[in-house]
């Protein structure tokens, strides 16, 4: 309940697009590598995830070594950090299947792949 509370109270006074410093990392990021769902669940609700895509539209997208044909499914863009990949590695199964639900695609990439 604490950290609930410290969070909401975070959420009234910092916009939820700010990130760490020296990691990068967003309150999204941060709470999903370390499997608190409440608050992981809290932030999805007060826009966590818009301020995860815009962050995510903002980093350049890595080159396609060839250029795509048509018939080719788009290339995924490149962020710096993925909520949904650090609770997956981390094994926060609840986490990443709440994040699934709101809509963070398992097949955008990463810095880290």
């Amino acid at each position: 309940a604490g950290k609930m509370a410290e969070v909401q109270k975070l959420c009234n006074t910092k916009s939820l697009r700010v990130r760490d410093a020296q990691s990068g990392w967003s309150a999204l990021t941060w709470a999903s590598a370390k499997g608190h769902h409440e608050v992981v669940k809290f932030l999805l609700e007060q826009g966590g995830m818009e301020a995860e895509l815009e962050a995510a539209s903002q980093v350049p997208v890595k080159p396609a070594e060839e250029a795509r044909d048509e018939d080719s499914p788009p290339q995924p863009t490149v962020s710096t950090t993925s909520p949904l990949h650090w609770a997956a590695y981390k094994g926060h199964a609840e986490v990443l299947w709440t994040l699934l639900l709101h809509g963070m695609s398992p097949l955008a990439l990463d810095s880290e792949g």
